[in-house]
């Protein structure tokens, strides 16, 4: 699965970085500033229902058809829900940009996506949390390369509105592949009720996320209020895929291990031993992927970008930093998941949210992208420490209350 998904990563990486050859400067800066408007919006539109899935179905006491009826509740809410954000963002595409012109496109584009981005992201965790890697990893797989194929050829031809195109039949095509994998012939004469707590789970999921998310993409929503030149913020967009492709890798061994730390939590010893052995893997490992992400980068801007980018790798060296220090506590962060502990980390999100904002602009202001790098850096110090401070005293009591359970 782990070799999979580490395939996979380098294959979308590398299609990214043929798209922004084949685009201009400017055209990437709108179209990363559309995906962090959408990155967004998407978790309205998944209503949190990812949290409390992947809480309760990677719970081995509770019955597969229990975990159907979840999932299909799951589907029916986001189908509902995504459709009002879909409305809401075409709408104010047209009050803002107007849907005829450039950016509106792009805007629109994106709104489009929105359901099937959510359900896609809901089937993912449902498949994660039922520990269905190596099914998951084939569906990953052929999926990842129909896009790229297509995405890369659509760019190439047709520029940025290829790519639009290609990427929004691509994603609605990947769901028929999964709603295979998850569809199961509902059973009449079975009735279930929703775990206690699943809703209240899922608004303290979404609500952590969506405060997350715009502290995530608060460096592309701040260039884009303050004004920042376009051909830097493109500059400032391709270090940023550098950034994620490190990050998604990060990402992907966090997907794989969250379930563990729900199915351990009734053994505190080993939990926490599980929890110190993957910090400093995490750790060293992302030592070694920011060192090669940088080596890439310079050859790919001496002999493939040519002037096109240059200076990118200025903004990238910040990133890097970035990511060094978020990969230190990304697994904290899976296991607190894990063990359902939510409230205290979505107020730790809502305090680094609100400083991103804080001194993201003047920086911005001041700095340009430059500024938006730095502020990155220090929230991502700033979530580090405080997710630190209070991990010990949530995990004693999250992990005794599940200890005092266990027969």
């Amino acid at each position: 699965m782990f070799s999979m998904n580490v395939l996979l990563q380098i294959l979308g990486f590398g299609s990214t970085i043929l798209v922004a050859k084949f685009i201009l400067p400017s055209e990437l800066a709108m179209l990363k500033t559309a995906q962090a408007y959408a990155a967004v919006a998407v978790i309205l539109a998944g209503a949190g229902l990812t949290s409390p899935l992947l809480r309760f179905c990677a719970d081995p006491s509770i019955q597969d058809k229990a975990q159907q009826v979840m999932l299909r509740k799951s589907m029916r809410i986001i189908a509902i829900v995504s459709t009002i954000v879909v409305l809401v963002a075409v709408c104010a595409t047209e009050l803002l940009w107007g849907i005829t012109s450039y950016p509106g496109q792009v805007y629109v584009v994106y709104a489009l996506l929105l359901p099937a981005l959510a359900i896609t992201t809901l089937l993912y965790v449902f498949l994660q949390a039922r520990q269905q890697f190596s099914i998951l990893a084939r569906n990953q797989s052929a999926i990842k390369l129909f896009s790229v194929v297509f995405v890369v050829i659509g760019t190439y031809l047709w520029g940025l509105q290829g790519f639009l195109i290609v990427t929004l039949l691509a994603t609605y095509v990947g769901l028929i592949p999964l709603f295979r994998l998850t569809w199961v012939k509902k059973s009449p004469s079975f009735h279930k009720d929703l775990p206690a707590g699943f809703y209240h789970l899922a608004f303290y999921g979404m609500v952590g996320t969506f405060i997350s998310t715009v502290g995530q993409s608060s460096d592309f929503i701040l260039m884009n209020w303050v004004g920042v030149n376009s051909i830097e913020i493109g500059k400032y967009s391709l270090a940023s895929i550098f950034y994620l492709g490190a990050a998604t890798l990060t990402g992907s061994i966090q997907a794989v291990i969250t379930p563990k730390f729900t199915n351990i939590m009734s053994m505190p010893l080993e939990f926490k031993a599980y929890l110190s052995r993957w910090m400093k893997k995490i750790f060293i490992l992302s030592l070694g992927v920011a060192c090669v992400m940088i080596g890439i980068a310079w050859l790919l801007q001496v002999w493939f970008f040519d002037d096109k980018y240059h200076g990118f790798i200025g903004y990238l060296s910040i990133l890097m930093v970035k990511y060094l220090i978020w990969s230190s506590y990304a697994i904290l962060g899976a296991a607190m998941l894990g063990a359902g502990i939510i409230k205290r980390v979505t107020w730790i999100v809502m305090v680094t949210t609100v400083v991103s904002f804080v001194i993201g602009y003047p920086l911005c202001d001041w700095l340009g992208a430059t500024g938006a790098a730095i502020a990155q850096m220090i929230v991502a110090l700033l979530s580090m420490t405080l997710l630190l401070s209070v991990q010990k005293t949530e995990f004693d009591r999250a992990l005794g209350a599940t200890k005092t359970m266990v027969p």
